[in-house]
């Protein structure tokens, strides 16, 4: 039985990727941090957490500019791998 897509198939892919990078950040490495605190992976895992939000940051400004710019007015449900960015 296949459900539906992990990734929404109406949203362009800059939109999903910034969502997924806030996702990894806030529910992932943010409490491992705390979880590995003290040990020698706490030293790279803020790091990835500060990386994550900057991927996510350029990746929503670009879908914001070209929102605005109304490059997504007629955007069709694809594939994630067909959507445009």
């Amino acid at each position: 039985m296949r459900g539906d897509p992990f990734f929404p198939t109406d949203r362009p892919r800059s939109w999903s990727l910034s969502a997924l990078c806030a996702l990894l950040a806030f529910l992932v490495v943010a409490p491992l941090t705390f979880v590995f605190e003290g040990t020698a992976v706490a030293v790279v895992l803020p790091r990835f957490f500060v990386l994550l939000c900057i991927l996510g940051a350029v990746s929503f400004v670009f879908y914001l500019v070209r929102s605005v710019l109304g490059h997504y007015k007629g955007l069709q449900p694809l594939p994630w791998r067909q959507q445009q960015w």
